[in-house]
């Protein structure tokens, strides 16, 4: 059924360097060349503006999820156990339970070489927790 979500109504990208506030709006899994599972999740900010990033399901870059349960606030105790590589699509579900959490991104430009060009692109580059919103103090009289 059809819904009607003006922020969806373009393609606009985050395209500048800097920190936004986006929430995990997608999960896209799908194999890479070697066969190894990659999510690319997709961060979107109040007003629709997006980047996408891709997790690879590999032992030596989990630190990167952790680094998302942590700057989303996940609901997961430490020490919980997720078997990745064993359990097919536990990977792609885990990130996917964190759709609709709120974080701070860091954006920079990054270069690099293709087919011997040089090219520049925009990539994440660091992910911490919203700061809480101070609770606002009621002034009073001396």
């Amino acid at each position: 059924m059809f819904q009607v979500n003006r922020k969806d109504a373009g393609g606009r990208y985050i395209d500048a360097e800097g920190e936004y506030t986006v929430s995990v709006t997608k999960v896209e899994e799908n194999l890479d060349p070697k066969g190894r599972e990659v999510c690319k999740v997709t961060f979107t900010t109040g007003e629709g503006a997006s980047i996408t990033d891709r997790f690879l399901n590999q032992e030596n870059t989990w630190f990167r999820v952790n680094q998302l349960v942590a700057a989303t606030n996940h609901n997961v105790p430490d020490g919980t156990q997720v078997d990745f590589l064993g359990v097919k699509g536990s990977y792609a579900n885990f990130l996917k339970s964190m759709i609709g959490l709120e974080l701070v991104i860091t954006t920079r430009f990054e270069e690099y070489e293709y087919n011997g060009e040089k090219k520049k692109t925009l990539r994440l580059k660091g992910m911490k927790a919203v700061a809480p919103v101070a609770a606002e103090t009621e002034e009073k009289p001396f």
